[in-house]
């Protein structure tokens, strides 16, 4: 039996359900998905890891998904 390996897993307090949960990388670069609300977040590090909802709008524009 074989499992998936996952290698950038996270933990944050998540913008949407305000919990915090454990975040796990989508097929998108720097989007995660939490595993208690399952909303699909954007990760930005800079000194330090913060969480955008994908409807924010962070500096640099907008994030196409």
């Amino acid at each position: 039996m074989s499992m998936a390996k996952i290698k950038d897993v996270s933990v944050g307090k998540c913008p949407e359900c305000e919990e915090v949960a454990i975040f796990t990388p989508t097929k998108r670069k720097n989007i995660f998905s939490c595993d208690i609300c399952l909303s699909k977040v954007r990760q930005h590090v800079n000194g330090k890891v913060s969480w955008f909802k994908l409807s924010e709008i962070p500096m640099g524009g907008p994030i196409k998904y």
